[in-house]
C-alpha cells in the first residue's frame, strides 16, 4: 500500500472518530438540558414516539413517509433527549454539507455561518424537526441527476419524499426530466432502487401514513402558511384564491417545460417554493430548505441580492412569539412568494432568456457540496 493511500485512510479514520466524538458530545449535551415545561423538542417529541412504535402514525403527529425515515429508526430506540441531540447534530452536518464550495475562503465560511446560525436553522435545532432529511434528499437527487448515478438518485428521491409538501413539484420535474433524458436502462435501474423500499414501506405502514397525511388537524389554522390557507384567512373570495393558486402552478410548470433539461440549485429552490405555496398544508420550518438549497448559492453569486433575501429570512426572529403567530404565518407566505419570484426570474434569465452562463459552481457538474 502506497504512502498516499495510507495517508488517505488515516485521514478518513481520524475524520470518522471526530465525527462520532462530536455526535456523542451533542447527545450528552442535549440529555442534560431541562426541557420540561418548555417548547424545546416540541416536534421531536412526536417524531420520537412515532419512531418507537415503530412508525406510530395513529397516536402522534408523525407524518413522514415510512421509506424515507428508515435511517432514523435507531433514534427511536434511544432516550428522547439523547436522540434529539443527535438529530440536532445531523441537521447541523447536512446544513454544512449543503454549502457550495467556493474559491474565496471568507465567502465560504461566511456562507456556512449564515446557514447554520440562521433563524430557520435555530428553529430546527430547537424544535427537532426532520427538514435535514428533505434537504439531503434534494441535494442527493441533484447530484444523482447531474452524474446519472441511479443509487444517489434513488436515495435522494426516497429522502425527499419525507415531506411531500416541500418536494412534490421538484420530484415531478425530476421525473419528467429523467423520462426525457435518461436511457431506458438507467430509468429501469433507478426505478427498481426506488420502488423496492417504497413497496416494502407501503406494505408495512403505507395506509396508516396516508391517513396521517390527509388527516392533518392543523390545516387552515394559524400555522398553515400555504397560499390557499393564508388567502382564506384574509377573507379573499374562493374564485380569486383558486386563480392565484393555479397561476403559481401554471407559471412554474411553464418554466420547467421551456427551460433546459438541467436541474440547478435555483430551479430546485423555485420548485420547493412553489410546492410550499400550492400544498394543502405547509409551515414556516420549511423555509430552511429554501435557504440551504437556493438562497446560500444565490448569496455566493450575488451578495447584494442574497443579503436582502437572507435579512428577510431571518427577520421573523423579532416576531417569534405566541402573540405574533398569525402575523408570522402571513409573513412566511409572502416570503416564500418573493423567493419563488426571484428564483423563477433567475431560472428564466439563465435558461430561457439565455443570460451568460453562470460560474462553474452553478453548472451542476461538481460534487455534492458544490451547487448542483
Amino acid at each position: 500500500m502506497s504512502r498516499q493511500m495510507k495517508s488517505k485512510y488515516t485521514e478518513w479514520a481520524i475524520s470518522g472518530i471526530l465525527f462520532l466524538l462530536v455526535a456523542v458530545m451533542f447527545a450528552v449535551f442535549a440529555s442534560r438540558i431541562k426541557i420540561e415545561g418548555t417548547s424545546l423538542a416540541i416536534d421531536w417529541y412526536d417524531i420520537w414516539h412515532g419512531l418507537r412504535g415503530p412508525l406510530n402514525y395513529e397516536d402522534f403527529k408523525f407524518r413522514n413517509a415510512p421509506w424515507s425515515i428508515f435511517p432514523l429508526l435507531i433514534l427511536g430506540q434511544m432516550p428522547m433527549k439523547t436522540s434529539w441531540g443527535l438529530m440536532m447534530y445531523l441537521t447541523l452536518a447536512v446544513l454544512i454539507a449543503s454549502v457550495p464550495v467556493v474559491r474565496k475562503k471568507k465567502l465560504y465560511w461566511a456562507s456556512i455561518l449564515l446557514t447554520v446560525a440562521s433563524f430557520p436553522a435555530l428553529r430546527q435545532y430547537a424544535d427537532g424537526n426532520v427538514e435535514a432529511v428533505v434537504i439531503g434528499g434534494i441535494l442527493l437527487s441533484l447530484y444523482g441527476y447531474a452524474k446519472k448515478d441511479p443509487l444517489s438518485l434513488a436515495f435522494g428521491i426516497l429522502f425527499a419524499t419525507s415531506k411531500p409538501q416541500v418536494a412534490v413539484l421538484f420530484l415531478a420535474c425530476l421525473g419528467l426530466y429523467m423520462l426525457l433524458t435518461f436511457s431506458p436502462r438507467l430509468l429501469l435501474r433507478t426505478g427498481v432502487y426506488v420502488l423496492i423500499p417504497v413497496a416494502l414501506g407501503f406494505l408495512w405502514r403505507g395506509p396508516a401514513w396516508i391517513d396521517a397525511v390527509f388527516g392533518i388537524p392543523e390545516r387552515h389554522t394559524v400555522v398553515d402558511m400555504s397560499l390557499m390557507a393564508s388567502l382564506e384567512r384574509l377573507g379573499v373570495p374562493d374564485a380569486i384564491n383558486w386563480i392565484l393558486w393555479a397561476a403559481v402552478l401554471a407559471v412554474t410548470a411553464a418554466i420547467v417545460w421551456f427551460s433546459q433539461r438541467t436541474l440547478s440549485r435555483y430551479k430546485a429552490g423555485m420548485l420547493v417554493a412553489a410546492s410550499l405555496l400550492i400544498a394543502p398544508y405547509s409551515v414556516g420550518n420549511s423555509v430552511l430548505t429554501l435557504l440551504a438549497v437556493a438562497l446560500i448559492p444565490l448569496f455566493q453569486q450575488q451578495q447584494r441580492l442574497g443579503v436582502i433575501l437572507l435579512i428577510l429570512v431571518n427577520l421573523p426572529i423579532v416576531m417569534h412569539s405566541p402573540d405574533h403567530r398569525e402575523l408570522l404565518t402571513y409573513y412566511n407566505t409572502a416570503l416564500v412568494l418573493v423567493i419563488w419570484g426571484v428564483l423563477l426570474w433567475k431560472v428564466w434569465r439563465a435558461e430561457i432568456d439565455r443570460e451568460p452562463s453562470p460560474a462553474p459552481a452553478l453548472a451542476g457538474e461538481s460534487n455534492l457540496r458544490v451547487v448542483s
